[in-house]
């Protein structure tokens, strides 16, 4: 191989080369990227691929030392440790997880570890070479090769514990994950980790298969560059990669390609989001995948691949070119079993998709399917769930050939009842989703021997056009909710119904005679009906769910419900319900919501059993004014009474539940919040708009993680601090100023702080909270010296200093890499300055009108 380095282009032209690109975002040019490394590393890192060998656990550990910036914590199999774990500033996070298989024919059914590294930039690639060539035992460079001090000695450095049920002699396949820019599209954006930010790759497909014996790759967001010659025989023999993962991603063509070629044997699962592809055809190159899904993919046809005049034709002229998408490019893959294509744009044709015998699930939502694609569907012989919602399929009945049909999915189609004749034929259709379409009738369903859960929400249907459920004898859910129903009484012969939903329909009390026969009946909503009475449903002894919410029903309408053995929630909010006197002697109650209730009274829970199983109670808007029998409820675990009259003696009882960990008070007379702080597991306490001056005590709520004291006279948060789990932070508009303010440092773990219109103007305290993310401090009289040590907390993703007195100094901030939003709008911050910020963090968007100002020659009031 030759010896050009690692980060040489080794190409002049800049414009990507027959590459994939994305289809809403094009690709952008590739940026040079300063590093400083030292030379003996470039000496070090020369063209040359790992072995194709895994690498062991116990490797793993011994080398772990060397990683900078890494805690114990990175190594670990716990998906809670993975998404709290800092990204190493040095470009590479490695972690040690479990997970599960994708491929429906796989043989590996359980969890199983996996190697991966997190490679976010050039130095990252780097170091992750320098670190698998120890863990593979081919060499043992020295720790100054990767451009890092071992500060450690190997004797007495400390080792971290293998993560349980891990052997270290396991051998770990390896799973890179190459990041570029996380919000380049909407499509590929990452649940666990969006708001952290990573700079462009500049390296090639090439270069990350040389990285050994890769089994997974993921690329999300970057520009790939063409691979240079020293590196196409990594590619060439990538033999072994099983998962293949592009995300709003720009790969070139010809690679993309022969990855798929070399990895034929053993690529199973293909995923691809926000990009654009030349022809279904070319995944024949990898024929043993199973499963392929392709998210907001463009297929443009005829673009690569061309045709070519056959024998014998002379010099005939060929037929004009479709520009309809054939599916059966797919026919290759004999051994595919999930198609994924939501949202593809693309003149789909489903003409010989039935030549995939393997086939089991479809998904073509928001694809232009049409009437005529529907016969070619139900001609595959072992699907069993076909997604073609929102879609301008009108018809539906050629899919009564498949006999083994499972869940179709309609929601939001054009599909009419005339369309639907033949599917209660199906034998094994179990699932029928049909929200937001065109039906009116369904009797015909009523026919079917096992439809298990129906969907009719938001349709055309009224109850004469659904009376044929009732002969159906599997249903077991039905949803009808925004409908035009008046009488369902004939569903009471429904004796295997288990969740009803009737919510937004014109169902009265009338309309549920027999109900209290459905024995089988869990969940029933009736909010916002015209129900007035549901004493019929105390014979339900299973019913364990009931919201009533926005319906018409008062006191003497729930008579009954507390004998329900089993009822455990009930929502009551928007209702004539004006006493709890009734329902609080239900001896299986755990969930009680009344919002916006029409309860009166002192102590609208007196009575209630000291063997009450109550764990949630809601009570919001309303006059109540005590709640100190609900003390009695040992498992009472949220209090939410917002908006009523509770008062400091109206609380003095809640020291017995010891089990609160939530509780909202706010806009409240609540003045002395010491009783609440018996209850040593409380997590949240929200005291906004309430009467509370002062915060003594509450540094005995150590599990405290969220306190909102927003307008409140609380004028200092020194008796806070002792609460070392503190994440959310409310104390806008309230007049704590920077005396009030000192200690905020001792809050490590603070992750969100909102502050606005308050009397603080030194923020630098913050910079010793490790954890912060996001600070809101609009309309505050913070200065640019108040700024001066902010620049500490590396972890913040959105600042807000609007509005305030600050004159310039936010270059510091070009040091926080995570940073994605800086707002300095009516600020007196220099242009040049917010140049600088966004120069140097491409990704941060910096809102400010300084421009603005300069050329309309606006000068702010101070």
């Amino acid at each position: 191989m030759s010896d050009a380095p690692l980060t040489s282009p080794c190409f002049t032209d800049k414009r990507p080369i027959c590459s994939l690109h994305s289809a809403l975002f094009p690709a952008a040019l590739h940026r040079s990227l300063f590093l400083a490394v030292p030379a003996e590393f470039l000496e070090g890192s020369r063209a040359e691929a790992l072995p194709m060998s895994y690498a062991s656990v116990d490797a793993l550990t011994l080398v772990s030392e060397y990683l900078p910036g890494q805690v114990g914590a990175w190594i670990s199999s716990s998906p809670e440790a993975r998404r709290s774990r800092e990204k190493s500033s040095q470009g590479l996070c490695i972690s040690l997880n479990q997970y599960k298989d994708e491929a429906p024919s796989s043989s590996r059914r359980s969890r199983r570890s996996r190697l991966r590294c997190d490679i976010s930039d050039a130095q990252g690639m780097r170091l992750c070479r320098w670190w698998l060539l120890r863990c593979s035992g081919a060499s043992r460079p020295a720790s100054s090769i990767a451009g890092v001090a071992e500060t450690t000695s190997g004797s007495g450095a400390p080792r971290l514990r293998l993560p349980p049920k891990l052997s270290k002699y396991m051998m770990c396949p390896l799973s890179v994950c190459c990041w570029g820019n996380r919000h380049a599209s909407g499509a590929a954006k990452n649940e666990t980790a969006g708001s952290i930010y990573v700079p462009r790759m500049n390296c090639s497909l090439g270069e990350l298969f040389s990285l050994g014996c890769i089994e997974c790759v993921e690329i999300n967001g970057p520009s790939l560059c063409p691979t240079p010659s020293e590196w196409l025989s990594c590619l060439v023999v990538a033999r072994g990669v099983e998962e293949l993962r592009i995300k709003a991603a720009t790969v070139p063509l010809n690679e993309l390609l022969l990855l798929l070629y070399s990895s034929a044997a053993t690529l199973r699962v293909v995923e691809m989001t926000g990009t654009a592809l030349p022809r279904l055809q070319m995944f024949a190159l990898a024929p043993r995948i199973e499963v392929l899904l392709l998210h907001n993919v463009t297929v443009h046809p005829h673009s690569v691949v061309g045709s070519e005049k056959a024998e014998g034709q002379g010099n005939e002229q060929s037929p004009p070119p479709t520009n309809r998408v054939g599916l059966s490019d797919l026919a290759a893959l004999q051994q595919l079993r999930r198609l994924d294509m939501a949202n593809c744009r693309g003149d789909f044709d489903c003409a010989g998709i039935s030549r995939c015998c393997f086939l089991r699930a479809v998904h073509l939502s928001g694809c232009s399917v049409k009437d005529t694609d529907i016969p070619h569907l139900g001609q595959l012989p072992c699907v069993e769930e076909l997604f073609l919602a929102r879609t301008r399929v009108t018809n539906v009945q050629a899919l009564r050939a498949g006999k083994r049909l499972r869940f179709i999915q309609l929601s939001n189609s054009q599909v009419d009842s005339d369309g639907l004749d033949g599917l209660q034929t199906l034998p094994y259709l179990t699932r029928l989703d049909l929200s937001s379409t065109l039906v009116s009738d369904v009797n015909c369903l009523g026919q079917s021997q096992s439809l298990v859960y129906l969907n009719l929400a938001t349709t055309h249907v009224t109850s004469e056009g659904i009376a044929g459920l009732s002969r159906l004898r599997t249903l077991e859910q039905l949803m009808l909710r925004n409908n035009s129903i008046r009488d369902v009484s004939f569903l009471a012969e429904a004796r295997s119904l288990k969740t009803l939903s009737l919510q937004s329909t014109l169902v009265d009390s009338a309309g549920l005679k027999g109900f209290g026969g459905l024995q089988t009946l869990q969940d029933l909503s009736l909010a916002h009906t015209r129900v007035t009475n549901v004493t019929e449903l105390q014979h339900c002894r299973n019913l364990w769910r009931l919201d009533l919410q926005g319906s018409l029903v008062n006191q003497a309408g729930i008579v009954g419900l507390e004998g329900l053995p089993k009822l455990r929630v009930l929502l009551l909010s928007h209702t004539d319900v004006d006493s709890l006197e009734l329902i609080l002697k239900s001896a299986s109650l755990q969930q009680l919501e009344v919002k916006f209730s029409r309860v009166n009274g002192a102590s609208p829970f007196f009575g209630v059993p000291k063997g009450s199983a109550l764990t949630d109670v809601t009570l919001t808007h309303c006059d109540v004014s005590d709640v100190n029998d609900l003390g009695s409820c040992k498992e009472l675990r949220l209090l939410n009474m917002w908006s009523s009259k509770v008062t400091s003696e109206g609380i003095a009882g809640l020291c017995e539940a010891k089990s609160l960990q939530e509780v909202d008070l706010a806009e409240t007379a609540v003045t002395d919040i010491s009783p609440l702080l018996c209850c040593a597991r409380i997590q949240t306490l929200i005291l906004y708009r309430s009467s509370l001056r002062s915060l003594d005590g509450i540094g005995a709520l150590q599990r405290l993680r969220r306190l909102d004291i927003a307008e409140t006279p609380v004028s200092s948060l020194r008796s806070l601090w002792p609460c070392k789990r503190l994440e959310v932070l409310n104390i806008s508009n309230t007049p704590v100023d920077d005396d009030g303010f000192q200690g905020i440092g001792q809050a490590q773990f603070l992750r969100v702080i909102l502050m606005s219109f308050t009397s603080i103007a030194r923020l630098g305290e913050l910079g010793q909270c490790s954890q912060l993310e996001e600070l809101h401090a609009q309309s505050c009289p913070v200065t640019s010296e108040g700024l001066a040590g902010l620049e500490k907390a590396r972890r913040l993703v959105k600042i807000n200093l609007s509005y305030t007195k600050i004159q310039g100094g936010i270059q510091r901030f070009a040091n926080c890499h995570k940073l994605l939003k800086l707002n300095v709008k009516f600020t007196d911050v220099p242009y040049d300055e917010v140049a600088y910020v966004e120069r140097h963090l491409p990704v941060c968007r910096v809102m400010n009108d300084a421009a603005q100002r300069i050329a309309k020659d606006v000068t702010l009031l101070t």
